[in-house]
């Protein structure tokens, strides 16, 4: 099912896939309109992100409940990696238009947004609707 849980009819493999990745247009908080894209699990896999252990889960649990974390620094350390990976990957590969970064880079100045330049409630709504959650 998509986004809006309207039925379609998939019959193949490459049917869903471009089904869920379809690009949508969304009014942001801002009133900034972004084209975005839905991922998928295997877009995460493409970029090397397939294997999740279990201690990001349990990092990401603590995170989310505001319970100080019991892992030692290296680990807090490696899952805060991992999360900005994630992070990267999903800004990256699921924002179309306007193309965005995470990180300034002098030569994509004139044609990327950084994300960190979004406000904050911007933010949340590209990410939630590219997680699928909106």
């Amino acid at each position: 099912m998509t986004q809006e849980n309207e039925k379609f009819k998939a019959t193949s493999v490459a049917d869903y896939r471009s089904k869920i990745g379809e690009q949508k247009e969304v009014t942001l908080p801002s009133g900034a309109v972004f084209i975005l894209k839905r991922l998928t699990p295997l877009d995460y896999i493409k970029e090397g992100l397939a294997d999740i252990p279990n201690e990001f889960v349990q990092f990401i649990a603590e995170v989310q409940s505001g319970v100080s974390s019991k892992q030692s620094s290296e680990d807090q350390r490696k899952n805060v990696e991992l999360f900005e990976n994630f992070l990267r990957v999903t800004i990256e590969k699921g924002v179309i238009s306007p193309l965005i970064c995470m990180k300034y880079e002098k030569e994509k100045e004139d044609t990327h947004l950084v994300f960190g330049e979004l406000e904050t409630a911007d933010q949340s709504k590209i990410i939630n609707v590219i997680l699928g959650k909106e």
